[in-house]
């Protein structure tokens, strides 16, 4: 079992819930808010800097019927946000679609810094490009382009690089030919993510609410793990998933069983499956994804495999929406496998070349033979789960210089640390960035990187839990409490999760209805692990341990807390497990 802190190690007089907000510092009053939030914490789209001159330069286009360009970025906001100011020029402008031109990264790659796409619309005969959720920083791309006549419209939330930055831009008569809009820049609400200030736009051309798109703020806010207790933010967040208007997103739901929507929901149903595309997906897959979020209708043919149980497969025919949901999943498929591949290729290089003598782990595919720039991070990310250290991945880019992806482990700022070698851009998070080095520079990189990390303790990150529990003390109630909170969990916001001792078990009355499923009750309480290894199985049930018969074992569980839609009440969850056998069954009366 993984090493953990417990939040609160006395619990005397508080109940579940008021633990579980305590440890989250959510006073308990604002709780009715934050779970039925209304519309008197929104902001004023106008306030936001610059919103006036977005809005004179896009009337400005659209009465002098110029043809509109829109630059998807490569994530699930990138697409809300691009879906969302698409719908609108369809649908509240009523703008003809061949007066609308989209443009899609080949491969993971933000904004205009996708040299082939800015190559595109370079060449293009667009007149405005918007940039939804993305090209805030990108001003040296940006004035290229405002020098060959088209006009930009960037609608964006990432931090800027420099606060005094250049955000209007005219042309030698003055006219006005590019605009920054975000939420970064002033007093503004800087909560949102793309998605939000497309809306916010939206609004201020409208000057009237557009509920029918809260549902792309919702998934674009949860997908982009921005911080959704904003009091604003939560309103639209809650609205958006409580009303699901499009209809690729009723489809994920329906293929996932999903009847009410939370933001785990959307992480784990939604932003996954459609990242699996926009990041693994090829690029007729990423275009048709697009399509099925602003509502195209198509209808097309399918036909399952053949299979044990079904021989002959019969053709059917399904929406586009319902044939990406299903395209979305195997494309997921396909990353989790090249993932897995590359991790082991990874695992190969650090032991061949003894890479894991420092306190980082530094892999670097010069010849790109073993690493897939489309899930780094990803890989990046296994790698810090096996090994308990920061990882730098960077690979060969088209210009011969590196690029990668870093992520963090027991440190609180990983970018800080390696911007201090002087020679490593990093772009992003804080333990969780893209990297970029130019190739003269690597003879010296690891040097730069041990003597960074000298002074740097690591602290291998424990497992938060909330408190321990007593199962005599609790009550179906109590659970019901921590479940009700569900829309509250998210990245900023951790699902809560509870320490249980000293549980007597039968491993006869452990149940396994099939092979990813381990259940058994205790003290009147359903206790399931979902997706069950066998490993797992092994240990819990002491195989090992236990030669002969089913042991009698002594658990100590953490858990979550989840609902049993069979039984129709809540129940825990397991996520780590530790078992020691307390009564080994002798065999007697054996014949000789």
């Amino acid at each position: 079992m993984r090493d953990y802190r417990l939040l609160t190690e006395d619990i005397f007089g508080q109940s579940l819930k008021e633990v579980v907000l305590d440890n989250r510092d959510i006073d308990i009053s604002e709780v009715d808010f934050l779970l039925n939030p209304t519309a008197e914490y929104i902001e004023h789209p106008m306030a936001i800097k610059n919103m006036d001159k977005a809005i004179e330069l896009f009337i400005q286009s659209l009465d002098n019927d110029e043809k509109i360009g829109i630059l998807l970025d490569c994530d699930v906001d990138g697409y809300t946000s691009s879906a969302l100011i698409y719908q609108f020029l369809m649908k509240e402008c009523q703008y003809p679609s061949e007066k609308i031109e989209l443009f899609f990264h080949d491969s993971k790659q933000h904004g205009l810094s996708d040299e082939k796409a800015f190559k595109n619309i370079k060449k293009s005969d667009i007149d405005l490009l918007i940039i939804p959720d993305a090209s805030t920083n990108d001003v040296t791309q940006i004035k290229e382009l405002l020098k060959v006549q088209k006009k930009i419209l960037v609608l964006d939330h990432h931090q800027p690089n420099d606060k005094d930055m250049k955000t209007i831009f005219h042309n030698q008569n003055g006219e006005l030919i590019g605009v920054i809009v975000n939420n970064q820049f002033g007093e503004y609400s800087t909560a949102g993510a793309g998605a939000y200030v497309v809306l916010k736009f939206c609004e201020a051309m409208t000057e009237c609410p557009l509920y029918h798109y809260y549902d792309l703020v919702a998934i674009s806010s949860v997908a982009d793990a921005m911080y959704i207790l904003d009091k604003e933010l939560i309103f639209y967040v809650t609205e958006g998933l409580k009303n699901v208007n499009n209809e690729l997103f009723k489809e994920y739901m329906l293929s996932s069983n999903i009847e009410k929507l939370t933001p785990m929901g959307v992480s784990f149903n939604i932003a996954n499956k459609m990242n699996g595309v926009i990041r693994y997906g090829k690029q007729e897959e990423k275009v048709d994804l697009f399509r099925a979020l602003i509502g195209d209708k198509e209808e097309i043919e399918y036909t399952p495999r053949k299979s044990k149980s079904n021989p002959n497969p019969k053709t059917e025919i399904q929406s586009l929406q319902k044939a990406m949901v299903r395209i979305s999943g195997n494309a997921k498929t396909r990353q989790d496998k090249a993932k897995k591949d590359c991790i082991e290729k990874c695992k190969k290089y650090i032991e061949e070349n003894d890479l894991n003598k420092n306190k980082f782990i530094l892999v670097i595919d010069k010849e790109n033979s073993f690493t897939d720039k489309r899930i780094t991070g990803l890989v990046a990310m296994g790698l810090v789960d096996i090994y308990k250290k920061s990882v730098i991945l960077l690979s060969k880019s088209k210009d011969g210089n590196l690029i990668g992806s870093a992520r963090g482990y027991g440190v609180d700022n990983l970018k800080e640390i390696v911007q201090s070698t002087e020679i490593i851009e990093g772009t992003g998070h804080d333990n969780a960035f893209g990297v970029f080095i130019e190739w003269k520079e690597l003879p010296r990189l690891e040097k730069r990187l041990i003597k960074a990390f000298e002074d740097i303790e690591i602290i291998p990150p424990l497992l938060d839990v909330d408190c321990e529990i007593d199962l005599s003390d609790v009550s179906i109630d109590d659970l019901k409490e921590i479940i009700d909170m569900e829309m509250l969990y998210h990245q900023h916001c951790s699902t809560p999760c509870f320490l249980v001792r000293n549980i007597e078990l039968d491993t006869k009355k452990v149940k396994s209805p099939y092979s990813l499923l381990l259940t058994f009750e205790s003290n009147g309480f359903l206790f399931k692990k979902e997706y069950c290894s066998g490993a797992f199985k092994e240990e819990f049930l002491c195989k090992k341990e236990a030669k002969f018969g089913q042991p009698t074992v002594k658990c100590e569980l953490i858990v979550e807390i989840g609902y049993d839609t069979y039984r129709k009440k809540p129940c825990f969850l397991i996520k780590e497990a530790d078992t020691k056998v307390i009564d080994k069954k002798k065999k007697t009366d054996i014949p000789f």
